[in-house]
């Protein structure tokens, strides 16, 4: 779990402090062209910049440090404080009157950079320290924070001597004055830098940005034919009433059908690769009926087996506009899927089907292979505070912002009062993964 330590938070307060600055400053120029307004908005972006300058310099010194870091502690220390540094400087250059391409490469860098120090908090101290596959790109990471820092270094010199002015919000003192018109702006000081910022190496870690390979999909493509097929089967409908609107091909195929159904129509999309029904909706607006939320859940559940979905088990169910809303998740040799959610809408007032959605479920499938030692329900229930009660407990798998599976034992508590509060505990681990309330 990540910890921020009350040096870093006051540091990372210090800098939204600054980029506060420097949108008032802005907000003010708005009121008046040029004057004490404009110079007030300037002063504000030159705070700004000089925050985001001295973060950088901070994150460069603190990557030089991991190179030689053992240990747990240490290592969550540096991670915690780099993931610090990078938000600081995201929030300061955000303040900068610029459009997005002045900043493209720069705030590409630190939002990886921040995403796998923020990952790296975790799996570090739970290795004992970094890997050598870890050190690797925080050494390439360094570089670039080293090449970056003096750029924005040499920018500092630069406005200090006159030779690089500030931009003014929308221009509107730039347009009044020769100094401006004639003088290098640092929204084109920052632009010339982007353009030789280097390549970025491709990062292999459990994260968003985290390099990926080619998933083995099988080779079988769904046919127009199969598809309209499967969609009619789906909806106990006569293929007729279907007729084929759009084919997006890509990187997934898919085949969507208009469906004439009573009191309106509907459109139902057919995944190209599995030949399951990945989506239906239905325009018509149910009156609301008498059917009970329990039938509707029934309902549902055999919608999901024809549909050759497997098992699954009931998340939860909500009543809502003539509808009852059910969400459920795939189980896999009695663990629960949860990234593989399926939901589905049904109507109270004559039973129909009015939404479904298995996108989660088709683009989150793969083939599951569970680690051959898993933690005591007793181990893992050291990891929850004393202020709850366990109601529930099973086995359920999550998937990590990189995509891979997390292997979980998951606590349904109370609080003591009204508050549902469930833990997810790491059954490799034994360490708090996730914690849903309500």
């Amino acid at each position: 779990m990540l910890k921020i330590k009350k040096k870093t938070f006051i540091l990372v307060l210090s800098y939204l402090v600054a980029a506060v600055l420097a949108l008032g400053g802005y907000a003010l120029a708005q009121t008046t062209v040029g004057g004490a307004y404009g110079e007030t908005s300037r002063d504000g972006y030159r705070h700004a910049l000089d925050e985001a300058a001295a973060a950088v310099a901070d994150l460069d010194g603190l990557l030089g440090k991991c190179a030689y870091a053992t240990g747990s502690e240490m290592t969550e220390t540096l991670c915690t404080r780099v993931y610090g540094d990078c938000l600081a400087a995201q929030m300061t250059l955000s303040a900068l009157p610029f459009s997005t391409q002045e900043l493209e490469q720069t705030e590409g860098y630190l939002g990886r950079m921040g995403d796998y120090a923020y990952t790296l908090c975790r799996t570090a101290p739970e290795n004992g320290g970094f890997s050598d596959t870890e050190r690797k790109s925080l050494g390439a990471l360094a570089q670039t924070a080293r090449q970056l820092s003096g750029q924005l270094q040499q920018i500092q010199a630069d406005v200090a001597a006159g030779n690089v002015l500030m931009d003014d919000p929308e221009n509107t003192v730039r347009q009044k004055s020769d100094e401006y018109r004639n003088a290098v702006t640092l929204s084109a000081s920052m632009l010339k830098n982007e353009s030789a910022f280097p390549e970025q190496a491709e990062l292999e870690y459990d994260g968003k940005y985290g390099y990926r390979a080619a998933s083995g999909g099988g080779s079988d493509i769904v046919t127009e034919g199969e598809a309209l097929k499967t969609a009619a089967a789906f909806l106990n409908m006569d293929e007729s009433l279907l007729s084929l609107q759009t084919v997006s091909s890509g990187e997934k195929l898919s085949y969507l059908f208009k469906v004439t159904v009573a009191d309106g129509e509907g459109c139902v999309t057919v995944d190209g690769q599995s030949g399951l029904v990945r989506a239906f909706t239905d325009s018509r607006v149910p009156a609301g009926g008498e059917l009970t939320e329990e039938k509707a859940v029934q309902t549902a559940q055999a919608l999901i087996k024809k549909g050759g979905y497997g098992g699954v088990a009931l998340v939860k169910a909500e009543s809502s506009d003539g509808a009852v809303n059910c969400e459920f998740v795939p189980l896999w040799w009695g663990w629960r899927c949860e990234a593989q959610r399926i939901t589905v809408s049904i109507a109270t007032d004559n039973g129909g089907l009015r939404a479904f959605d298995a996108s989660d479920y088709i683009d989150h499938a793969k083939t599951r292979t569970a680690p051959a030692a898993l933690l005591s329900d007793t181990v893992c229930r050291a990891a929850l505070p004393d202020s709850l009660t366990v109601k529930e407990s099973r086995l359920s798998v999550l998937e990590s912002p990189g995509g891979s599976d997390v292997w979980c034992r998951e606590y349904v508590c109370a609080d003591g009062g009204d508050q549902r509060v469930t833990v997810f505990v790491s059954a490799v681990s034994g360490r708090q993964q996730e914690i849903a309330v309500g």
